[in-house]
């Protein structure tokens, strides 16, 4: 609870048109849009940085990754708590 607090969650499976839908309506509304996911899941799907900023100019977006875009480590999948101790343990 403490990581979360005062989020509001939606579950889109964006691989479905009406679910991509949704959230291009919601980012049309929006200031700003964070993904976290593996880098480069966004734009496969459409909805990468640079893509957004183009067709939402006024959009402010930010890519969180664990390991980084570039580098040994940048395929992996990872969690905030989890991409903590894993890049202390790699170091």
């Amino acid at each position: 609870m403490w990581l979360n607090r005062g989020k509001e969650s939606i579950c889109l499976d964006l691989t479905l048109d009406t679910d991509r839908a949704v959230l291009d309506a919601m980012v049309r509304q929006a200031d700003v849009f964070i993904q976290n996911l593996k880098p480069g899941s966004m734009k496969k799907l459409g909805f990468g940085s640079a893509n957004l900023r183009m067709r939402f100019p006024r959009l402010i977006t930010c890519d969180i990754s664990g390991f980084g875009d570039g580098g040994p480590f940048s395929h992996l999948k990872a969690y905030d708590l989890l991409s903590k101790l894993r890049r202390a343990s790699v170091r």
